[in-house]
């Protein structure tokens, strides 16, 4: 499940957390469990998802490409 911080607006992999909740009840970048009397941690939005993904896959086309010897940037 991607989750989002409201208070630090961190998207992320909850899986990889290895919790046994789908949403932490705690953000793993800022730590936050609440923001103004609401839980931090929620399931992100389609677009909040989409943009995920969107990251990673530049991410690795990045990594890829250092991989293979060519610059980036």
């Amino acid at each position: 499940m991607i989750c989002h911080c409201d208070a630090c607006n961190y998207t992320f992999e909850a899986g990889v957390l290895h919790s046994k909740y789908e949403v932490p009840g705690r953000c793993p970048d800022c730590g936050k469990k609440t923001v103004n009397g609401v839980a931090a941690v929620r399931a992100a939005t389609d677009f909040e998802i989409a943009d995920y993904w969107r990251i990673q896959k530049e991410i690795m086309e990045e990594i890829s490409d250092e991989l293979n010897g060519r610059k980036c940037g």
